[in-house]
């Protein structure tokens, strides 16, 4: 295992707890694991993730390294952890160890605490200038079988600010894990708390010479996000769409 001081930036993902799709530039952690089945999709992978700021990645990686070789059958559940070293030198390092649940699930914990972290995995959260409210031209929230709903103007950048401030709010665990109750595709479709939903957000920027848009989305919507959900019902209501 490299010495810390010779580490200038690190990585991890989880093969088989963590969850994840990869749109372009967007990480978003999913509930439903996206098979990471060749090396350039756990590159890729990894490389969205990679920080200079790596404490907690380090100290996990530490650990399950002291424990030596541990089996994938082992000691119940155990997540397969791939962990990429950027060295000093510019070289780069990966690593492959089995850790048990719990102690992947406290360091991702951990990691998701820091705002860095949240705005690798939800880029809207960070500072770029490409997610500033005033670029934001709309906001469509997803429904599995219903026509989806589209929210504009000032509408969209309340919004927008209210689902920001609460998705900050949720710990990881919340994040990733769909209780039952809003998983269950034989409910009312009619009911849009009755399912997870995914929020989608386009933006433009206009330069002299041209107009370029893009595109957030998969975020996730679930049913305890209740603030968000209150404005959506408000704006559903003001421009009298049915629930």
């Amino acid at each position: 295992m490299p010495a810390k001081e010779e580490i200038k930036a690190m990585s991890v993902c989880s093969r088989s707890g963590l969850g994840a799709e990869i749109y372009g530039n967007l990480y978003v952690i999913e509930n439903q694991m996206q098979s990471l089945e060749t090396i350039s999709d756990i590159e890729s992978h990894l490389d969205l993730e990679q920080t200079e700021q790596f404490d907690v990645i380090y100290d996990l990686v530490e650990k399950a390294h002291a424990e030596g070789n541990r089996d994938c059958g082992e000691d119940g559940n155990v997540d397969e952890v791939l962990v990429k070293f950027v060295m000093q030198n510019g070289k780069v390092k990966y690593r492959r160890y089995f850790i048990l649940d719990d102690v992947w699930n406290a360091a991702e914990e951990k990691l998701w605490k820091q705002s860095w972290y949240q705005q690798l995995c939800y880029p809207i959260l960070s500072n770029d200038p490409q997610y500033a409210e005033e670029k934001l031209t709309g906001i469509r929230l997803s429904y599995l079988y219903e026509d989806d709903v589209v929210v504009t103007g000032e509408d969209a950048k309340e919004l927008y600010r209210i689902y920001k401030k609460e998705l900050t709010e949720k710990t990881g665990q919340e994040l990733k894990n769909i209780p039952a109750a809003e998983n269950d595709a034989s409910a009312d479709s009619t009911d849009v708390d009755g399912y997870t939903r995914d929020l989608y957000f386009s933006f433009e920027e206009r330069t002299k010479d041209k107009t370029i848009t893009y595109q957030e989305y998969g975020y996730p919507l679930r049913k305890d996000f209740a603030r968000t959900w209150k404005k959506i019902r408000e704006i559903q209501k003001k421009n009298s769409e049915p629930l």
